[in-house]
């Protein structure tokens, strides 16, 4: 990158040939966009002599690209990935790096050097959150060295770390973990997970919304009172990798998975429920290779589906309590306290027929079973009391109605009165009354 003559360009074109020269009109805030970042841009395209060939403005839409993915013109990817978020800047760009030779007609003529004013409006970073609803997006400021070596689940990483609360450093550290027990440093599972995206060098931010941040929400809102946005700027600095689950011998497995269901069990008791939940569902996930699980396997599946779904209640996470409560009736389909977690969750989804036939069943292997009793006579509570709710509201509809229809009788009374005069008025002699 260059300095041109004037003090207000700068060369960007990679031959430093003069092919694409920026000038900044209005300074933007943060960092530089960098490369495979999704942008939102305002431009206005014109030729030498003035001539507007395009303009998203006029449109009222945002143009939308990657950078460095060749998706646009050489001098777009170079310019707008030297770009920051707010910035307006002007692109004079050569035809060898616009669009040649041929241009591109009939708007664009053979070798046309063109000037773009673009406004970069914001970024949208890559998704890599678990569910792919963009509640976990990176931006990656420096490539890594290499992109495709990045740690595995099990792997000890070594990372620098600044964390933005609405833009505001809270604090920055240098700190190394095992993967799944970044807790212990107040750090997002949705972070530790993101890591898994990232090659040694990477430097990235990571931008989290608040689903992404819960195991962590009481230590990120006693920084800030009203979040608007949670960034994490890190560096992966290095990473060593374990064997992954999936290629232990079986005495490890169970080892590995009898750790974990312990660590999720100190959670539980500090009342952690989030990262008791990111620690029992693990361990399912240890043996899903295994083709015929021996009775320790499954027991320890089923344990930490009945703790993940207690946990998931605990967070009021109703629908998800009732999935993981099925994977655990599939291993054991009498198991009373898997049937009583679920007829809990359902009540509380107000799924209440469902409830009650959980709780049915659960008195019918264990009559005496009083939990369930006071599940079943809650939902019975809840449709008693739903259903005086239902009359009063049909009551006030149908007196509502009863309302507008006499009130609408009352009206058409008079509507065959025409306009009364004297002529109207006689006496019971048949004369007209004088007035």
């Amino acid at each position: 990158m260059n300095e041109n003559n004037s003090i207000d360009q700068i060369d960007l074109s990679p031959k430093e040939d003069n092919g694409i020269l920026k000038t900044i009109i209005k300074e933007g805030r943060g960092n530089t966009v960098g490369k495979d970042v999704n942008v939102n841009v305002h431009y206005v395209g014109t030729l030498q002599d003035g001539t507007e060939f395009d303009s998203s403005r006029k449109r009222n839409d945002f143009f939308k690209f990657k950078v460095g993915a060749g998706s646009v013109i050489k001098a777009w990817d170079l310019g707008v990935a030297s770009m920051k978020i707010g910035e307006i800047c002007n692109l004079k760009c050569a035809p060898q790096y616009a669009y040649g030779k041929n241009g591109s007609p009939p708007t664009i003529p053979a070798n046309a050097t063109l000037n773009f004013e673009i406004e970069l409006i914001s970024l949208e970073g890559e998704d890599v959150s678990d569910d792919a609803d963009g509640s976990v997006k990176k931006i990656t400021l420096e490539s890594p060295e290499n992109k495709y070596a990045t740690p595995n689940e099990r792997a000890n990483v070594s990372i620098d770390y600044i964390l933005f609360i609405n833009e505001k450093k809270i604090c920055h550290e240098k700190i190394e973990f095992d993967l799944g027990e970044e807790h212990q440093f107040n750090i997002p599972r949705s972070i530790g997970k993101s890591l898994l995206k990232f090659g040694r060098g990477d430097k990235s931010q990571i931008f989290l919304k608040e689903s992404a941040y819960e195991d962590q929400y009481d230590w990120i809102h006693k920084h800030a009172e009203n979040i608007e946005q949670v960034k994490y700027e890190i560096c992966l600095l290095d990473f060593k990798n374990r064997l992954n689950y999936w290629e232990m011998e079986l005495n490890d497995m169970l080892e590995s998975a009898n750790k974990l269901k312990a660590l999720g069990n100190d959670a539980f008791k500090q009342k952690k429920y989030h990262v008791a939940k990111n620690y029992y569902t693990i361990v399912p996930s240890i043996f899903k290779l295994v083709d015929e699980p021996n009775d320790e396997i499954k027991n320890l599946n089923l344990t930490s589906y009945l703790n993940c779904a207690m946990c998931l209640i605990n967070l009021n996470k109703f629908n998800d309590a009732i999935k993981v409560c099925d994977s655990a009736i599939e291993i054991d389909a009498n198991n009373e306290k898997a049937l009583y977690r679920r007829a809990k969750a359902l009540c509380g989804m107000k799924c209440l027929d469902l409830a009650i036939s959980d709780c049915k069943t659960i008195l019918k292997i264990s009559p005496n079973n009083n939990a369930a009793s006071l599940i079943l006579s809650q939902c019975y509570q809840i449709m008693k009391q739903e259903k005086e709710n239902e009359k009063k509201l049909y009551k006030k509809v149908f007196d509502r109605q009863n309302y507008k229809l006499v009130k609408t009788k009352q009206e058409k009374i008079m509507d065959n009165i025409e306009v009364w005069d004297n002529s109207m008025c006689e006496d019971i002699t048949g004369k007209n009354v004088k007035t």
